[in-house]
């Protein structure tokens, strides 16, 4: 399996757009509905609302390369150019014993408090 996260710094105002843009256009469910997506989800910082946080959970590395190349993430990169500033990403790959593989993973909280975007949207 492998994580990542995305931590996206949007112009003033546009953290939410951004979110809610690629919610509404049908990309955050067709990214979720491919083959190998474990999870996909946007959060928001409470003390920084131009902060937004993507957490992808992927059962393999070639299937998270396969999402890249899909028509749907080239209309997320155009709707990115439009509301994001800048962003930095960190993968890991993850060994998880076939016991344990419906345990839920926790991403460590850090000192900023994260809002699930499915809870403002």
């Amino acid at each position: 399996m492998i994580l990542l996260s995305v931590k996206y710094t949007a112009r003033p105002g546009g953290g939410e757009k951004f979110v809610r843009e690629i919610t509404d256009s049908g990309i955050l469910d067709a990214v979720r509905a491919e083959d190998g997506c474990i999870s996909y989800d946007y959060y928001f910082s409470a003390e920084s609302p131009d902060t937004v946080l993507l957490i992808e959970k992927w059962v393999s590395p070639e299937q998270q390369e396969a999402h890249l190349q899909s028509a749907h993430m080239a209309e997320l990169m155009r709707i990115k150019e439009k509301y994001i500033l800048k962003s930095f990403k960190s993968a890991k790959s993850l060994k998880i014993k076939a016991s344990v593989k419906r345990m839920p993973l926790f991403v460590e909280r850090s000192r900023k408090t994260l809002l699930s975007v499915n809870r403002h949207l």
